[in-house]
């Protein structure tokens, strides 16, 4: 997945949970652990919007994914 469609299905999840980071960011980093690989999370921030202390929420999202299954 390249870096531009990471940032629209993360506002896209952002939008879709009012707006609220903190969940989408885990759930964005549990959904998206595999994508997300490669790519620099505090930039994803940035370019989302967001600040890039969520980088850190993201990698607690991405370290749940195994453990995980969402529906």
């Amino acid at each position: 997945m390249t870096h531009s469609q990471l940032v629209q299905k993360l506002r896209e999840m952002l939008n879709a949970h009012g707006g609220k980071a903190y969940p989408a960011v885990h759930l964005f980093g549990i959904a998206h652990a595999e994508e997300m690989q490669g790519h620099s999370i505090p930039v994803l921030c940035e370019d989302v919007g967001i600040s890039r202390n969520y980088a850190q929420e993201f990698s607690k999202g991405r370290k749940l994914a195994p453990f995980v299954t969402l529906t």
